[in-house]
């Protein structure tokens, strides 16, 4: 307190006053303190020995994040660079930890050097926002996942209420099955941090992993769809991947969509498809996938519970490569419909519920050109802003669909699988 002033009326009085305002710590800090984001931090590509961590400065400068086992004292200092050269030209800063310790918890904050004219050469700060993660367990058993699809920007409207009513603040995995952004990627920053990427960070962001799938709206954009890859990249460069935690495999599959039919973009998605082909052939003769208790797939799209011409292509390109009785798939989670619908393996049946979009459908179910009694693990298309979670316990999988929209709903769907 200042002159026997509250809190509000101190900043009252800081407003029209002119008093310098107190920052979070009690103590000012300096505009060329560039250490607390303007957006994040966020976390992906999560291993046994390693994370991903992203943020945004208010200005382009250089910035290094600082980490280390938490209770210990050092910190290990890692700057950004380019090419063996300090880099000071951006504001999205990207930084991928490696040789970490597995099912650990560390502790990590940024730091920056940052002037108006001579960025590199200035004095470091140090920053002073804490933040932790743990690495993951591969003795681990149990696991929870948030998975979610086609939230077209809307997280600012509906996030708290699916993160409550869902039961999510204990989830490992936070899960987007694409279509991410409101319309295209023409204004990615925009899209992204206030579309959904804003509210991620403000819940769950700084501490876990989130995996951040691509759908065909995250793919358009005339002049900016390679921001996807900016904003979310990997070492390797490629939207595939795997997050191996325990016995359970999650595989992010990545199907770019193109609405350019001419030129050079069909060309370089189809070569695009065809490496993920081979690579998910490699994957498969790995012990990491067939030491997996539990393999889920991820992708925008699935196998059969959709109509879009991407479905065929997906079959063309995968096909029998996920329709394997014991070296395939378990479960696949896809969206792109804006419905629930369910196909469990071995049946040309769907267990559908109309409840959940039953203005837009009439309460009938929708007709699938692509459904085949020959797949041998379930698929579950979500609806739009889906609330789903998946349980692994042991040799158990649980998926629930919430129906967070009502407070104390009984569940829209839910099933066991176990082995």
């Amino acid at each position: 307190m200042i002159l026997g002033l509250t809190r509000p009326a101190l900043f009252a009085a800081a407003i029209l006053g002119g008093l310098p305002l107190p920052s979070a710590d009690g103590a000012e800090r300096s505009k060329r303190d560039m250490t607390l984001p303007a957006c994040g931090p966020w976390l992906q590509h999560a291993s046994e020995t390693g994370m991903s961590v992203s943020w945004i400065t208010k200005v382009p400068c250089a910035v290094a994040i600082e980490y280390r086992e938490k209770g210990t004292g050092a910190w290990t200092r890692l700057w950004e660079t380019i090419g063996d050269k300090l880099s000071c030209s951006r504001d999205l800063h990207v930084m991928h930890l490696k040789e970490l310790k597995p099912a650990t918890e560390y502790e990590y904050r940024f730091a920056a050097c940052s002037s108006r004219y001579m960025t590199a050469y200035a004095s470091v700060t140090e920053g002073r926002e804490v933040w932790s993660f743990r690495t993951l367990d591969p003795k681990s058993d149990t696991m929870k996942a948030f998975v979610t699809a086609d939230i077209h920007g809307s997280f600012r409207l509906n996030l708290d209420f699916l993160y409550g009513r869902a039961g999510l603040a204990d989830a490992d995995l936070y899960i987007l099955l694409g279509d991410n952004v409101e319309d295209s990627m023409n204004q990615p920053e925009f899209y992204i941090t206030t579309g959904y990427l804003d509210d991620i960070c403000r819940l769950w962001g700084p501490s876990k992993p989130t995996m951040f799938v691509r759908g065909n709206h995250d793919s358009w954009g005339y002049h900016a769809a390679d921001g996807w890859a900016t904003w979310f990249p990997r070492p390797d460069a490629k939207g595939y991947y795997t997050i191996r935690r325990g016995n359970a495999l999650f595989i992010c599959f990545d199907m770019p969509q193109e609405y350019n039919t001419r030129g050079v973009a069909p060309e370089i998605a189809l070569q695009y498809c065809k490496e993920e082909l081979e690579w998910l052939k490699a994957l498969k003769k790995t012990d990491e996938w067939k030491s997996a208790t539990w393999r889920i797939g991820c992708c925008h799209y699935g196998t059969r519970t959709g109509n879009d011409g991407m479905f065929a292509r997906f079959r063309e390109i995968f096909g029998d490569e996920v329709n394997e009785k014991d070296n395939g798939l378990d479960l696949m989670l896809c969206g792109h419909e804006h419905y629930y619908v369910r196909s469990d393996p071995h049946t040309t049946e769907t267990v559908h519920n109309t409840k959940y979009d039953s203005d837009r459908l009439k309460a009938k179910p929708p007709v699938f050109k692509y459904l085949s009694d020959k797949w041998n693990f379930t698929e579950v298309c979500g609806a739009s802003v889906e609330g789903s979670v998946v349980e692994i316990k042991g040799r158990e999988l649980t998926f629930t669909s919430c129906d967070w929209q009502q407070a104390n709903q009984p569940p829209l769907d839910r099933f066991t699988l176990r082995k």
